[in-house]
Parts: C-alpha cells; sequence; structure tokens
C-alpha cells in the first residue's frame, strides 16, 4: 500500500464521524430555536400583563 493510499483510507475513516454530527447539529440548532421561541411567547404574554395595568 502506498503512503498514498493509507492517508486517503485514514481521510475517509476520520470523517465519517463529522458527516453523521452534521443530524445532532440540526437537531441542536432546532432545539435552540424551539427555547428562543419559547422565550419570546413568554415575554410577549407578559408584556401584554404590564399594559393592562397601566
Amino acid at each position: 500500500m502506498s503512503i498514498f493510499t493509507r492517508l486517503l483510507a485514514a481521510l475517509f475513516i476520520l470523517a465519517t464521524p463529522l458527516f453523521s454530527a452534521c443530524n445532532t447539529t440540526e437537531g441542536f440548532g432546532e432545539d435552540v430555536e424551539e427555547a428562543g421561541d419559547a422565550i419570546d411567547d413568554e415575554a410577549e404574554e407578559q408584556n401584554e400583563y404590564g399594559r393592562g395595568e397601566d
């Protein structure tokens, strides 16, 4: 086996987890977005209650 073939094989082996991690990163991003939406909704709800007291 040539050095190039070994390096190429090692690259493919090391890169495999990186490709599978894309789904995990996407899921994490969606979770963060949902948490931000929940915080935004709660802030708007609290703001509505505050306006009624004026």
